[in-house]
């Protein structure tokens, strides 16, 4: 299938068309273009040299195939893989594989440049007869990062088989992005896996390998892939783009513009960008390579990269890395708008003209070729103005052709409509070749004869003159090529018709762009030597490639003293490369305050001193709420300091946040101990730090002053002994009993009589007599053995200080096999002196099994009162557990893993810990296998009764064993007569393996 642009010979055609409707419209206003200024002779000439271009790719590239480049305009540069190859030609084809590097040149009248190429690319298109088309032109650099799969690469065949649609992901897992949709039963070329074969890699993305089946026998064999992310494989699918802004037409963009096939959707990777391209797209970087811009002429295109639907008229420009890689999110900059220079004029109105009315999707398709042009042969006419002269004179050859794309006179290219002066020596022949558009097509020759005779003999005095043009060859610059004007550029004394370097710069006129003019950029003046010729150079003596102009006036940033033309040089400038205020040390500063914008916290307010109270980044001078409190300052009565509530104690229109004096008492709140009410005094009773006027208590007594019997003497417990209101802590008489606190003997006991009848000092009133009754219960042991001896004493003291009367309550109780008796009695000891102890024994005998017995021993009553009372009461207890017997079961073998012939021995040992005798029985199980043969049981062993420490051993097993044998044994207590304490040990196995 021929490419859509070059079928039918509709791309040429259109291309004339929309050219030529885009030259007599207004440039666009602001064009990429800007480091040259354009005349408008420049402009025609563009415009004559872009029609003319256009016109002769269509001829050239109308045979280009799938996965193949065409040179379609000179001058293209291309680094080629394979030395057998040739692109130098415009009408060149090859391989788009065989490329390293694709250079268009960009548009230059001058030298007669304007660089397009023509990319056919199968990309991941499924059907063979469909490409997606590249138009590669101006100064572009194309380099693939396709990684090409070998021919003997492995491949398989995936189904969707998963009963639902597939993603198909940029990398294997998840959480890679979807690059496209597997429809149910569709099938994919799969030619690698990741390393765990969980996922398959196709040209169209990653699937699951569970969601389908492969055709292949050996999956394993496929390509194991280490790098997620090298999806493309088709020549060309993925590639970098670079842009050179050295235009000199600035109508004529540089960029792709990019077509697939309608109703289909291509996978292509920009710049590390990932596209799905269902449509018409132009896209160009910015001439730093800091960005991409991707604009949607007609159908959709998806971003990947930032999951971006681009619609049709839809435009986003996509930040780029140092390495010229995508680095963030896209922005949108807005609709296509040809007008406003965010898509040249050129692509739009190509694109928007390229296709059937009809049907605006199909951008390039339905195009005809109007019936004035039709390929032909190229037309010469060719002639001279004498065609007999005498040796020494010179004819004028004139000729003029059409339909060519290139002119060849006696093997030297020259131009299409030309003239020139030749002054053979002889009779010569001219032979003028145009080169026909088209292989197929024939080129036209014409030749015309000019016929030269002998001058006259000299009658004397001859002269030599070996190139006849009059000129002695003693003096003649060039005395074997006619050259009468003896013109020498170089003044080198070889004229230029025989001077190979007619300048003089070191580069031969046959590559010299300007070959009359000394210089180093192609041959042209480069004084700074920055590659940029001297005509063109916006500073021809300082050396600046990239040609930067930031303030467009025509003088490049390295030799520009004020980069931005705002009055302020460089050297002093902030902000060497923006506008700014010289007041704001070159930076801009839109309330002229000489704080620069970027920094200003009132752009538009000026505000040298940038106060911010609330340090919310905007400046007091425009914050309507400076204190940030969510009160306007207009009604704020502290507009500096946060208060929300508004508080104001003292009502004097200052709010308490800032008011210096919350109280009006001419005592600052800093010292204030009632900042809140005012008390000049400063009154302190208690010393805290709040004054007495404002403080609930005093005295600190945690007790409110309005409750408090001393409100300013601390008494939290607030005692009042005589219950008079007035607390024991500030009354002078406790008791009031009319003998004050110092001289009462009793000072909280009312006595006025003092009586005193022990003369100890305490009055009788408040010096009563007391015993204090210890009571002690006590075991030989609390956990004795059957037919131990165990006694429960009874100790009872008077620690004084008084003899007293003591009644005891004694409590017993006893548990015997499970049966329970108990009781209580009253024991009168009668008096018992300070210091005096009575011991009786409450319990006493030799113990039996499961037993319990507690005692226990309290004061009932005493005849004076006790002033301890916790060793008033006391109890003991002892406890016999019941019989038990604690069987350990062991069942052990001499080797588990013998080898045939050796003799094996299962043994069990069956031991009574303790500690009672114990009628025992045991489980005994056995199972054998031999040679795959099974055979197994389960019996009884009644052993009798055990006493405790004894041991009993029985071999279970002995013999010599043979080959392929399995045995084991195992124990259990089966039943025992008494319980047993120990269950752990019950059972027990053994076994053994013969291989």
């Amino acid at each position: 299938m021929l490419p859509k642009w070059t079928s039918k010979w509709m791309l040429g055609t259109a291309l004339v068309v929309i050219f030529g409707a885009l030259l007599v419209s207004s440039p666009f206003e602001e064009s990429r273009h800007t480091t040259f200024a354009q005349t408008s002779q420049q402009a025609d000439a563009c415009n004559s040299m872009v029609e003319e271009a256009l016109r002769l790719i269509a001829a050239r590239c109308l045979d280009v195939g799938r996965n193949e480049a065409c040179y379609g305009n000179s001058a293209i540069s291309a680094t080629l893989n394979d030395d057998a190859l040739a692109f130098e030609t415009p009408g060149d084809i090859i391989p788009v594989s065989a490329i390293d590097a694709l250079i268009t040149r960009p548009i230059n009248p001058d030298s007669q440049e304007w660089g397009v190429a023509m990319l056919n690319l199968q990309a991941d298109l499924p059907d063979a007869d469909d490409s997606v088309q590249i138009l590669v032109f101006g100064g572009a650099q194309v380099t693939p990062t396709t990684t090409q799969l070998a021919a003997d690469t492995p491949t398989c065949h995936f189904t969707n088989s998963s009963g639902h649609n597939l993603n198909l992901r940029a990398g294997p897992g998840e959480n890679f992005a979807v690059f496209d949709v597997l429809d149910q039963d569709d099938t994919l070329l799969i030619y690698g896996r990741w390393a765990d074969g969980a996922w398959l890699r196709s040209s169209r993305g990653w699937v699951y390998a569970a969601d389908g089946t492969l055709d292949c026998e050996t999956p394993d064999e496929l390509r194991l892939i280490e790098n997620s992310q090298d999806l493309y494989s088709a020549p060309m699918q993925s590639f970098t783009l670079r842009v050179d802004d050295e235009a000199r037409c600035d109508a004529v963009p540089s960029g792709l513009l990019i077509q697939s096939p309608t109703g289909q959707t291509a996978n292509l990777q920009i710049n590390n960008v990932e596209l799905k391209i269902g449509s018409t797209a132009f896209i160009t970087v910015d001439k730093d390579n800091q960005s991409m811009t991707v604009s949607s002429l007609d159908g959709n295109v998806d971003l990947v990269n930032g999951n971006v639907p681009l619609p049709e008229g839809g435009q986003v420009q996509i930040p780029l890395d140092d390495e010229g890689g995508y680095s963030g999110d896209p922005d949108d900059i807005g609709d296509v708008e040809p007008t406003s220079g965010n898509v040249p004029q050129f692509v739009e109105q190509l694109t928007n003209e390229l296709g059937d009315p009809d049907d605006p999707k199909n951008a390039f398709d339905g195009i005809q070729a109007p019936p004035e042009w039709t390929p032909v042969s190229p037309t010469v006419e060719f002639s001279t103005d004498k065609t007999e002269i005498v040796r020494g004179e010179c004819a004028l050859l004139t000729w003029l052709v059409t339909d060519a794309q290139g002119v060849i006179l006696n093997g030297a290219a020259v131009g299409e409509n030309s003239a020139m002066d030749v002054c053979p020596p002889e009779t010569t022949t001219y032979t003028l070749m145009a080169i026909a558009l088209r292989k197929d097509l024939a080129d036209t020759t014409v030749e015309v004869v000019i016929n030269v005779t002998e001058p006259a003999e000299p009658t004397e005095n001859p002269i030599s003159d070996t190139d006849g043009d009059t000129i002695e060859d003693a003096v003649d610059n060039c005395a074997a090529v006619a050259n009468r004007d003896q013109v020498d550029t170089d003044l080198d004394s070889l004229g230029d018709l025989c001077d190979p370097d007619d300048d003089n710069d070191l580069t031969l006129d046959s590559s010299d762009n300007c070959p009359l003019l000394p210089g180093t950029a192609a041959g042209c003046p480069d004084d700074d030597g920055d590659g940029v010729r001297q005509d063109f150079d916006n500073c021809p003596t300082v050396a600046n490639a990239s040609q930067t102009d930031t303030d467009g006036d025509r003088l490049g940033d390295a030799c520009d003293p004020d980069d931005d033309n705002d009055t302020v040089a460089d050297a002093t400038d902030n902000c060497p490369l923006v506008v700014g205020s010289p007041r704001a040390g070159g930076c801009p500063d839109a309330d002229d305050d000489t704080v620069p914008d970027a920094s200003d916290n009132c752009v538009v307010v000026a505000n040298t001193d940038q106060a911010d109270a609330d340090r919310d980044g905007t400046g007091d001078a425009c914050d309507t709420d400076d204190d940030n409190d969510g009160v306007a300052d207009t009604g704020d009565n502290c507009p500096f300091l946060a208060n929300p509530d508004q508080s104001d104690n003292d009502e004097d229109g200052i709010g308490d946040a800032c008011d210096p004096d919350d109280d009006n008492d001419t005592v600052g709140d800093a010292g204030d101990n009632c900042p809140l009410v005012a008390n000049t005094s400063q009154a302190n009773a208690d010393g805290d730090p709040v004054g007495d006027a404002c403080d609930p208590d005093d005295d600190n007594d945690t007790v409110s002053d309005t409750t408090d019997n001393c409100p300013t003497i601390a008494n939290p417990a607030q005692d009042d002994s005589d219950e008079d209101g007035l607390g024991d802590v500030c009354d002078p008489d406790d008791d009031g009993d009319g003998v004050n606190d110092p001289m009462d003997n009793c000072p909280m006991t009312w006595n006025p009589d003092q009586t005193d009848t022990d003369g100890d000092g305490p009055g009788d009133a408040c010096d009563p007599l007391q015993a204090d009754i210890a009571v002690s219960v006590t075991v030989t042991n609390a956990n004795p053995a059957p037919g131990e001896l165990v006694t429960i004493s009874m100790t009872v003291t008077n620690n004084g200080p008084n003899a007293a009367n003591v009644t005891l309550l004694l409590g017993d109780a006893m548990i015997s096999n499970g049966v329970g008796v108990g009781g209580a009695a009253v024991a009168n000891l009668g008096i018992l002196n300070p210091g005096q102890t009575i011991t009786r024994v409450l319990y006493n005998s030799t113990v039996t099994p499961d037993l319990y017995v507690s005692r226990d021993a309290s004061v009932m009553s005493s005849s004076l009162p006790d002033p301890v009372s916790s060793n008033n009461a006391s109890a003991a207890s002892f406890t016999v557990p019941p019989p038990q017997a604690d069987i350990a079961v062991l069942v052990t073998v001499t080797n588990p893993n013998p080898v045939p012939g050796e003799l094996v021995t299962i043994t069990l040992t069956v031991t009574n810990n303790g500690p009672y005798a114990a009628d025992v029985t045991l489980t005994l199980g056995d199972a054998t296998i031999s040679n795959g043969v099974g055979v197994g049981g389960v019996g009884f062993w009644t052993i009798g009764v055990m006493n405790p420490g004894q041991t009993i051993t029985r071999v279970l097993f002995s013999a010599t064993v043979s080959a392929a044998l399995y045995v084991s044994r195992d124990a259990s207590v089966s039943s025992s007569s008494l319980p047993d304490p120990v269950t752990s040990n019950n059972s027990s196995a053994a076994s053994f393996t013969v291989p």
